[in-house]
């Protein structure tokens, strides 16, 4: 595969993130701003929608209060067979995101 295909697959995918981000947007602004201030796109494969979640404490039980609003956005961008598959940020990571908010 030439590189010029890999770099058009891997715009191809974020632009589908980008996408699904917009879409929660403009379903909810504040939901919106806590998906992308929380959510950060890790991969996709094989139908696999691979997100590291920073989300905590209200963030967290917001972001699940709407988790099916954004499966079927995620649905709907992807196709029916998506699989969200979160994993939670590595604490360390998740300190200094935290220290940098608070700055």
């Amino acid at each position: 595969m030439s590189e010029e295909i890999k770099e058009e697959i891997v715009e191809e995918v974020n632009d589908l993130y980008a996408n699904l981000t917009e879409k929660v947007y403009d379903r909810d602004y504040s939901l919106g701003e806590c998906f992308e201030k929380n959510f950060i796109f890790n991969g996709y494969e094989n139908n696999k929608l691979k997100i590291i979640s920073y989300a905590q404490d209200d963030d967290r039980k917001f972001l699940y209060k709407h988790f099916g609003l954004i499966k079927t956005f995620a649905q709907d961008v992807y196709g029916n067979e998506i699989e969200l598959d979160f994993s939670k940020a590595p604490e360390e990571q998740s300190k200094k995101k935290t220290l940098i908010r608070a700055v």
